[in-house]
């Protein structure tokens, strides 16, 4: 008669599949956030590189939500998959590795006068 062990092992073992989420799921956790979630910070001088962000990281197939310029919850969680596809720390933040990595300018983030620029100033390469 088999062991309790090994009756839970296999038990487990076969749920496996069902526990296990879907392929579009388990690379795409952002989707699960809705897409009008509570902004994290209003828009500001950055809503235009924010709304590039946005729709840069869309054209790569992760959904940051509406491309609006405000970073929500789901704009943060997709940016952090999108780092984690490249290696990049996973942080959620724009950073200038992670700009750069989608294409965007690190300058627009900040002038060479230490000051904030304009959020639409960010060029794709």
């Amino acid at each position: 008669m088999p062991s309790r062990r090994f009756i839970f092992a296999a038990a487990f073992f076969a749920a496996g599949p069902v526990l296990a989420g879907t392929a579009l799921s388990d690379s795409h956790p952002e989707e699960a956030y809705p897409n009008d979630a509570p902004l994290l910070v209003s828009p500001g001088p950055y809503a235009g590189l924010v709304r590039q962000v946005q729709e840069r990281l869309r054209s790569l197939d992760f959904d940051p939500g509406p491309a609006n310029g405000a970073t929500s919850s789901k704009t943060q969680a997709a940016l952090t998959q999108f780092q984690l596809s490249q290696g990049l720390p996973a942080s959620g933040m724009l950073d200038q590795r992670t700009l750069l990595a989608l294409g965007l300018d690190p300058a627009a983030l900040v002038s060479s006068d230490g000051d904030a620029s304009a959020g639409g100033t960010a060029q794709t390469q």
